[in-house]
């Protein structure tokens, strides 16, 4: 049997598996879901920005999910493959890891994907997928041996001929979803090498050899994993990381507007009034929790029958569940109602259940087998299947025994406390053994408020959170409101035994105590689940009228600052201090909030800030950390820091990059002293000289910090420092036995002198520096054989800077001969400003013929003219060629350098941005250029043609681009002609379906509206625009309707930008009203 016929037999399999999306809707009566219509894509980063694993993941990611909006995206598809700079030397990840914490989408991530590549869109490069989730590998019987292809054959026995496959040159990947449900140990420290897939080993061998690559070297590996089980991966048996951070604003809004249709934008808008569920909707199964109840109780749409805290919306969904599983298992047509009825007859199975979770969160189990089940006399799966999720998969071979699990931690969390609340409500039933409260059970009146203080002394002791959420339900189950709804477990509510006013006073004394500010945090939205508004709101007042900086606040007020500012919609990216210290306390009560920001701006010596250690406790790992006007008082109190980080271990490496504007000998004293060895980026900023002058004394004080053993910083950034010659022979000095790997000098005043002197540091054998930035320095020609050796150099140099460097030119082609040079390893080179005419572009145009590492090419405002450039296009057109950025701004182009810059479009497979700005190009240049980028073989993305005298002449052949050319994802047009016929032409090829672009620049092309109509009928259609900016033009409040009409149909838009056009007041207020309920951003 052929390869392509067992590949076609496997896909029809996986179709069937596959092509339907496991929702927990379909065990509530509902139908399962097509994957290819009702899957919502997360958003999945590269790289590791989420919660630590000791963390309550759930809570640690929800309070952290605005600072990780600096991710580096990376689409669902593309995980396999290999990023620009990685196509280079041909290389694609082997072992891909995606975590996510419970509930993200781990599962409904890798069954699309599985689907996509079942249906031809994605992983193309793979001829079998074999899923092989963690959860089944499990349930093998112990100690039995298998090797790679009866293992494989036992899930897939319709494929006879694995030898067949294993052995050909197919590529393979094996999907391992649930690190986390693994029961087996994989320990790569003991695991002996196992390279053949015919002999038989234990399955945790076979999984280990697969993932070190010694079992099938070729074959593909992709894992899924809860944060907390990934210790055991070995980091250099991964190739890329990736994760999980759930669903941005706009996904909440597409994922509302799939599952409930019109209502969808009602519904968000709805939640966006209460602020922490709606922030919670960034996990996708507390989306789906929602969805489920206002899709079983539409009544819940209204505004004021909406669930007001977290309790309310968990308990309803408990209810709806229970309901439609009794209706489902006795025939029943039962409405919500009607759940008390259900409820009080399945009493006894809920109070079991409901122990079962708390037993198991006290001890923090989450997966339990059929044998706990039947200890806690759980025998009847109908009531329960909707709250418990089997592990086992339909049609899932010979493995029979099941464990299972809530099916989220929040909702084990949620019945945890329903369980206390049942005990202390209903006498005589079950007892919290493990609180050893003497009164549960008996129905006294105060055994709510006796285990709540019991429980909240736990919850504060827990370093990791882990019983936060448990306290915040059983808060909320506290509220008369949910105990009605629950009236069939707890019998009928009575007014007089309401605690909840006890509870709150508990709070506010506990929040006066020394806590942790995390656990102080989490008692404020208790107070939220407790309806107690009082703290949060006098902050809220004292913060509208300006007067919070001259209060002394006291601890419980600065934990509700904290609460106030984490939930409100503030940017992000720079905390002031300052203003909101008035107590020694202060600073760390608000350290949670400060872990939220970019950068924290402390502006003077405050004298409330006794203990600045506390400054880095806010500071969040590879964040700015800014220590403005210091004084000389503050020398010895910073000195404190470096003892600190010395001696606190978890704080190792937290102060990443610390910016001193005003007294640089301090920052020597403070971050170079030999107990402080964590700063990795050194940068005295480029305005410094405003303020201070730097002698001699201070910089050899700077020098010997820096050559200090301790040293550990990796960025040297000295700009516009007025550095002299001296300097830069002290500082190649240093370089021969230094870390650093980046320098920045630019605009000092080196010369050519400073620069010989540095490259006998430079040239050293055992200098780490890769990057060089030297512009602005006053170099000529003479400095050129200087940095030849930097060029060719054994060591890796990759990025070489000398812009504004007028006089450099005449030497530049000796310069350019390193390029060709089999030492060099360049791969950016940015010479702007420097003279370069068409003479020196062949010159770098003959080396380039056999440069094999340059991929970034900078020649702005310089003088090539159109000879140069067709020089230049000589090089790129070589098939070898790797150039992928190439930036030709103001070097005085026309229309006659458009037919090479085409040549290159239509050969060249690397060029993937190509800028064109300020150069007289014109419509007749720009279709020339377009005949290159409609050839089938271009791969360029990016396309920049600012200023470039365009007309509406040369649109109907840019619309052909846009609707033929599959790679184009960015074209700006800033600054030209085009009005509105031209934008009328362009949309011609907008509105294709085959049109990819992303971004769409048109500011500055005297649009008067009549082009809106135009945009709103085409990108209705389009699936692609992210980006749309028609800043600086003519618009007026007559384009008002269509840009509405606009950002309300085109559902890929995330983006208008309309700034300084001709919108009246009104007009603005009409355009930004809109955006509540939008995708869209609208910026005016």
């Amino acid at each position: 049997m052929s390869i392509s016929h067992l590949k076609s037999i496997h896909q029809e399999e996986l179709q069937r598996r596959y092509s339907t999306l496991f929702e927990y809707a379909s065990r509530l009566g509902g139908q399962r879901a097509s994957t290819n219509k009702n899957f919502t894509h997360p958003w999945l980063t590269e790289g590791v920005l989420g919660p630590a694993g000791h963390t309550h993941e759930v809570l640690e990611a929800f309070h952290g999910f605005n600072e990780r909006a600096e991710g580096k995206t990376i689409q669902l598809a593309d995980i396999f493959n290999a990023t620009p700079t990685e196509q280079l030397g041909t290389c694609r990840p082997r072992v891909v890891v995606t975590r996510g914490i419970a509930g993200i989408g781990k599962t409904a991530c890798t069954n699309w994907l599985i689907h996509s590549w079942v249906s031809g869109s994605s992983l193309t490069q793979f001829d079998f997928i074999f899923p092989l989730p963690f959860r089944e590998l499990s349930l093998l019987p112990a100690g039995h041996l298998y090797n790679l292809t009866s293992l494989l054959h036992s899930y897939y026995p319709y494929l006879d001929c694995f030898e067949q496959i294993l052995t050909s040159p197919s590529r393979c990947l094996f999907i391992f979803d649930g690190l986390d449900e693994c029961q087996f140990s994989l320990d790569f420290t003991s695991c002996p090498e196992h390279c053949s897939f015919s002999e038989p080993a234990l399955p945790v061998c076979l999984v280990v050899n697969l993932i070190r690559g010694h079992l099938l070297p070729c074959a593909s590996v992709w894992i899924t994993s809860r944060p907390a089980a990934l210790a055991c991966l070995p980091v250099h048996c991964i190739d890329r990381m990736t994760e999980i951070q759930g669903f941005l604003d706009w996904q909440k809004k597409e994922f509302f507007c799939r599952r409930l249709g019109s209502c969808g934008m009602d519904i968000v808008a709805q939640l966006k009034k209460q602020r922490t569920l709606y922030n919670m909707c960034y996990i996708p199964a507390f989306c789906w929790l929602v969805a489920i109840i206002l899709e079983r109780s539409p009544v819940m749409i209204e505004e004021k029958c909406m669930p007001q805290n977290l309790t309310e919306v968990y308990t309803k969904f408990f209810m709806l569940a229970v309901v439609y599983q009794h209706h489902r298992g006795h025939g029943s047509q039962r409405s919500v109602e009607d759940a008390n009825e259900v409820l009080r007859s399945n009493s006894a199975t809920i109070q079991n259940l409901s122990r079962l979770a708390y037993d198991g969160l006290i001890v923090q189990k989450l997966v339990f087998s059929r044998q706990d089940l039947k200890e806690y006399n759980l025998e009847r799966l109908q009531l329960y299947q909707g709250l418990i999720s089997e592990f086992v998969a339909e049609d899932n071979g010979p493995f029979c025994r099941k464990a299972h699990s809530f099916v989220h931690l929040t909702v084990q969390e949620y019945f945890a406390a329903l369980f206390v609340l049942i005990s202390c409500s209903v006498p005589n039933k079950s007892s919290l053994f493990s609180l050893q409260i003497e009164c549960f059970g008996s129905g006294c009146p105060q055994a709510l408020f006796i285990a709540f203080k019991k429980a909240c002394q736990e919850a504060i002791k827990s370093s990791s959170g882990h019983l936060d959420l448990f306290l915040r339900f059983l808060c909320g189950l506290a509220l008369e409101c949910n105990q009605r709804l629950l009236q069939g477990l707890l019998g009928k509510v009575k007014e007089k035994h309401d605690v909840t006013p006890q509870m709150v006073k508990y709070i506010h004394k506990i929040l006066e105590t020394d806590l942790s500010p995390d656990r102080c945090l989490n008692l404020l939205y208790c107070l939220k689940e407790l309806r107690d508004n009082s703290l949060v709101q006098k902050i809220k007042d004292l913060l509208a009228t300006g007067s919070l900086s001259s209060c002394s606040l006291s601890s419980a007020e600065y934990s509700a600052l904290a609460f106030v500012l984490e939930t409100s919609d503030d940017n992000l990216d720079v905390f002031k201090l300052n203003p909101y210290i008035s107590v020694p306390d202060g600073l760390r009560r608000l350290s949670p909030v400060a872990k939220l920001y970019r950068r924290l701006d402390f502006y003077y010596d405050h004298p409330f800030c006794d203990n600045p250690c506390t400054l880095i406790i806010c500071t969040p790992s590879g964040r700015d950390f800014c220590l403005e006007e210091m004084d000389s008082g503050w020398v010895e109190k910073i000195l404190q820091i470096g003892k600190f980080l010395n001696n606190v271990e978890e704080q190792k490496g937290r102060l990443h990059r610390c910016v001193i504007y005003r007294n640089p000998e301090a920052f020597v004293k403070v971050l170079f002293n030999a107990n402080s060895n964590n700063l990795r980026v050194f940068q005295l900023p480029s305005n410094l000289i405003r303020y201070i002058h730097l002698d001699d004394s201070v910089w050899e004080k700077l020098w010997t910090a820096l050559k200090s053993p301790n040293c550990k910083v990796k960025t040297l950034s000295l700009k516009n420092c007025k550095l002299q010659p001296r300097h830069f022979k002290e500082i190649g000095k240093l370089l021969t036995n230094s870390p650093i790997n980046e320098l920045d000098l630019n605009f000092n005043y080196g010369g050519d002198l400073g620069v010989k002197q540095l490259m006998e540091g430079l040239n050293s054998a055992t200098c780490s520096v890769s990057k060089l930035r030297i512009a602005g320095n006053d170099l000529s020609d003479e400095c050129c054989k200087d940095l030849l050796t930097f060029l060719t150099s054994k060591q890796s140099r990759v990025h070489l800077c000398l812009n504004d460097n007028r006089n450099i030119a005449t030497g530049l082609p000796f310069l350019f001969s390193g390029l060709s040079h089999p030492n060099c390893q360049l791969k950016e080179l940015h010479l702007q400003i420097c003279g370069i005419t068409a003479k020196c572009c062949e010159e770098l145009a003959a080396n380039l013929h056999s440069n094999r590492s340059l991929t970034k090419l900078f020649l702005q405002r310089n003088y090539l003219e159109d000879r140069g450039v067709e020089q230049l296009c000589s090089a790129l057109q070589q098939p070898y060629s790797v150039l992928h950025t190439l930036q030709l701004e103001g070097c005085r182009l026309t229309s006659r350098c458009c037919g090479p810059l085409a040549a290159v479009l239509e050969t060249s497979r690397s060029l993937s941005k190509l800028s064109l700005g300020w150069n007289e190009l014109g419509d007749d240049g720009m279709k020339v250029l377009c005949r290159g980028l409609q050839a089938p073989g271009c791969v360029l993305q990016t396309l920049e043609l600012e200023s470039c005298e365009l007309t509406a002449g040369c649109c109907k052949n840019l619309a052909q681009v846009l609707s033929s050319n599959l790679s184009l994802t960015t074209l700006i047009l800033t600054d030209n002609d085009l009005e509105d016929k031209g934008v009328a032409l362009l949309s011609l090829g907008l509105r294709q379906p085959s049109c990819a672009l992303q971004t769409l620049v048109l500011q500055e092309n005297r649009l008067k509206g009549a082009c809106c109509k135009d945009l709103r009928q085409a990108l209705t259609s389009s699936s692609s625009l992210i980006t749309l900016d028609l800043s600086m033009n003519l618009l007026t409040d007559q384009s008002v309707t269509e840009l509405q009409g606009l950002a309300k149909h085109c559902l890929s838009l995330c983006t208008i930008e309309l700034r300084l056009n001709k919108f009246s007041c009104q007009g603005k207020r009409k355009l930004k009203s809109l955006e509540c309920g939008l995708k869209a951003s609208i910026n005016l």
